[in-house]
Formats: C-alpha cells, sequence, structure tokens
C-alpha cells in the first residue's frame, strides 16, 4: 500500500497516501506497527510512513516520512538532503519548534504545506556546519 518512492508532494500527498483520505483501507490493508496516541491526534507508525489521524475523524491529516523512503519534493529533496541544498531550491528557512523547520513563506506554519526536522545533533540555523545538516524526517 506504500509506496516509498512516491514523489512528496506538499500539502497533498507521500507515500501513495492522501491528505484527507480515509484511514480504514489503510488499516484494512495492514496494522501498524506501533499506535501512539498524543493530544488530538493518533499517529500510525508503519517504518518509514506514519500517519496522523485526528480524534474521531477517521481521515489522514498528515505523512510523516523517515529513513528508507526514497520518495522526493519537487523531484531533489528527500531524507538525508543538506539544508544547503534545500535553500538553493527553495530559500530561506524557518525555525518552527525544537528540531523542526520550515521553508519561510511568511506565514505561520500551521498553514505551510510541508516541515522537517533535522538529524540529532545538527547545528541549528547559522551555526557553523548549519548547510550541512541533514533531514531525517519530512512531514506533509
Amino acid at each position: 500500500m506504500f509506496d516509498l518512492d512516491a514523489e512528496i508532494i506538499p500539502g497533498v500527498s507521500a507515500a501513495g497516501i492522501t491528505l484527507g483520505q480515509p484511514i480504514a483501507p489503510v488499516l484494512r490493508f495492514r496494522q501498524p506497527d506501533a499506535i501512539e496516541q498524543r493530544i488530538g491526534v493518533r499517529v500510525l507508525k508503519y517504518g518509514a510512513v506514519w500517519l496522523f489521524e485526528p480524534d474521531g475523524e477517521g481521515v489522514v491529516s498528515q505523512v510523516c516520512i523517515f529513513a528508507g523512503y526514497r520518495g522526493k519534493v519537487s523531484g531533489s529533496i528527500g531524507i538525508g538532503s543538506r539544508i544547503c541544498e534545500i535553500e538553493a531550491a527553495f530559500g530561506s528557512l524557518e525555525h518552527i519548534m525544537g528540531n523542526e523547520y520550515q521553508i519561510d513563506r511568511g506565514t505561520p506554519w500551521l498553514n505551510n504545506d510541508w516541515c522537517f526536522t533535522l538529524e540529532k545533533g545538527s547545528p541549528s540555523i547559522g551555526e557553523p556546519g548549519w548547510g550541512e545538516a541533514r533531514i531525517d524526517c519530512i512531514c506533509t
């Protein structure tokens, strides 16, 4: 059911899963490796693909992808891409919180199409080595 080579289309889809699609067919096809209940959302973890289902809605609200996923955003940015590659392709970045970043579009982070996290121990924006830091998760 999951296509680990599918293009990541920000705000639309990743892994062959479209945002807003019903979660039931996914669960009939395959049970998750783990389920994490967070405030207001259930996270269904399938290895390199995590699906977020808001409580009681029965639909996918977010798809996050991790190591092992080979699809890209715009054919060039994926897991393991460096910050300098993202900035060259999309422009400056904005810090959301913790280790999460997004393309700086001047909009609140909840209205942005995609965000990503960096490998643990990566420098923050402007610190030495920032441009070489690598993505370890992309969410849309």
